[in-house]
């Protein structure tokens, strides 16, 4: 090849090298690339017309031949990888072969997909280093919800190039701002909650119309002041705010009859007797189909069993012992329970045997009442290896046997006896559930094993919100090979050892014949 032939086709090289490196710089395309790509183009043909020859004789050689069927090859090769990888992006779809399906949506999440009617869309607001180094995270997990519903939508908007939108959300702070956008309802989620359970649960805030309110019976030392300390009930009075619901606390005797607006009432962890009035009362929200969800422990001197067997539902007034030893080092009267209704909506999630426990602490038994007209079910009862006794003391021993019902359900239809002048009403359904212990609901007691979900489950199922129960993280696991020794001595010389030994050979011998090629 020719001096000058070699220089143009040098400079047609540097030329794209050029034109390349501007694309990549400016982004986008401009008009000025033009520039370098008529370069190219002038010196490569340029180089072509001035050592013409030279190509011709170059292109009908032997090994040029060789070449280039090898080059065909290869760029097609480079075209199939291509066209299958702008399929992939037109087409995403992922495939989860994980053993926990670690990588895919929970049937809670899926339930609410389905429900879609129109877009929703994932609005994420950035700004600063750490927003864009977050708004990958909080985008992995949307990219599986927009796997499930194409109704899924999500948008990155940089708030200092949008401060428009940014006033428009509310978004003040630098970092991350997810919201989420349905029927012009915008719910903002939460940044410790950025994982599967707070999508979610904020999907469910946007798609629900109204907001339904839970009422905490006061005024007869329940566990209801809300705060951090280890017997009472903070942790689940935030869940439940951060679940959208409306919590309140009343007092019976000063604030009068229950609101006819309250979806649930609730009573944990009494002291004390209600007086008949608030019986009463309680009595007359559940005949208007009212839902109530009491938990009472054993210890205390309270009379929750006049209110349970109204519902068909005995309180023991017992304490649950367990003698398995399932609990190293658990204190006196401290119960495993990993046995649960199939059917009841409350439980049917909750994963059986282990990895389903719940810890009650000084719990009571319940029975069903016979002859009561209602539907009781059980939702939660101990092993075998449990029995209940009349005292809290570590000297008991025997009593009744096990299993031990913790925790029933009933519903119905309650007739209303009316009162004063007041005709008897049209029987209406209601739901009440009864745990002989409150310890399980406390700032303490939900960090114990699925505590936490079976407390908000009942909730979300006794206001009929199935969908809000809550979503465990999934958890890794191993998988282990236990092997004999003979079996391991068999793998090492059939398989381990050999291996290396013919692909080496194989290799030699590949080489020994295409030396002289």
């Amino acid at each position: 090849m020719s001096r000058p032939g070699s220089i143009l086709l040098f400079l047609s090289g540097l030329s794209l090298f050029i034109g390349g490196a501007l694309r990549a710089i400016f982004g986008d395309w401009q008009d000025f690339l033009l520039i370098p790509l008529g370069l190219f183009l002038a010196f490569f043909v340029g180089a072509i017309v001035k050592d013409f020859a030279y190509f011709k004789d170059l292109l009908t050689m032997r090994t040029t031949k060789h070449g280039m069927n090898m080059g065909v090859l290869i760029l097609l090769t480079i075209v199939l990888l291509g066209v299958f990888n702008y399929a992939a992006i037109r087409k995403d779809k992922s495939f989860d072969l994980t053993e926990n399906q670690l990588n895919s949506l929970s049937e809670q999440s899926r339930d609410i997909l389905k429900k879609l009617d129109s877009e929703m869309m994932v609005t994420i607001f950035y700004s600063g280093k750490e927003g864009k180094d977050q708004k990958g995270l909080i985008g992995d997990f949307v990219r599986r919800y927009q796997d499930e519903s194409s109704f899924v939508k999500v948008r990155y908007i940089d708030a200092r190039k949008r401060p428009d939108l940014a006033n428009e959300y509310k978004v003040e702070k630098e970092g991350l701002a997810p919201f989420i956008e349905y029927k012009e309802k915008k719910i903002r989620v939460d940044l410790d909650k950025i994982d599967e359970e707070g999508i979610t649960n904020a999907m469910v805030k946007a798609t629900r119309s109204g907001q339904k309110s839970i009422f905490f019976i006061a005024g007869h030392g329940e566990r209801d002041d809300g705060s951090e300390k280890a017997e009472q009930l903070g942790f689940f009075r935030k869940a439940l705010g951060d679940a959208s619901y409306e919590v309140k606390t009343w007092n019976l005797l000063q604030d009068g009859p229950i609101p006819e607006n309250a979806d649930l009432v609730t009573i944990i962890g009494p002291q004390s007797y209600l007086a008949d009035p608030e019986i009463k009362a309680l009595q007359g929200y559940v005949e208007k189909g009212g839902h109530l969800f009491v938990a009472a422990d054993p210890e205390m001197n309270h009379n929750m069993g006049e209110l349970s067997k109204l519902f068909g539902i005995e309180m023991a007034h017992n304490f649950i012992y367990d003698d398995s030893g399932i609990l190293l080092g658990q204190s006196i009267g401290m119960v495993p329970v990993f046995n649960y209704s199939a059917t009841e909506e409350i439980t049917k999630k909750i994963p059986r045997g282990p990895n389903g426990l719940t810890i009650f602490d000084r719990a009571s038994s319940l029975k069903k009442l016979e002859g009561t007209p209602f539907k009781v079910e059980k939702l939660a009862w101990t092993h075998e290896k449990t029995y209940a006794a009349k005292d809290l003391t570590p000297d008991q021993q025997g009593g009744d046997p096990g299993p031990h019902t913790i925790m029933m359900i009933s519903t119905g239809k309650a007739k209303s006896s009316g009162s004063g002048d007041a005709p008897p009403t049209e029987p209406k359904n209601f739901s009440a559930v009864f745990v002989g212990d409150s310890d399980f609901m406390t700032n303490v007691g939900m960090r114990y094993g699925m505590n936490r979900d079976l407390a908000l489950n009942v909730v979300a199922s006794l206001l009929k919100e199935s969908e809000l129960v809550t979503i465990r993280p999934k958890e890794p696991t191993g998988s282990i090979v236990n092997m004999t020794q003979t079996q391991f001595m068999i793998l090492l010389f059939s398989f381990i050892i050999p291996l290396p030994i013919v692909m080496f050979s194989l290799g030699g011998w590949i080489w020994w014949r295409r030396r002289a090629a």
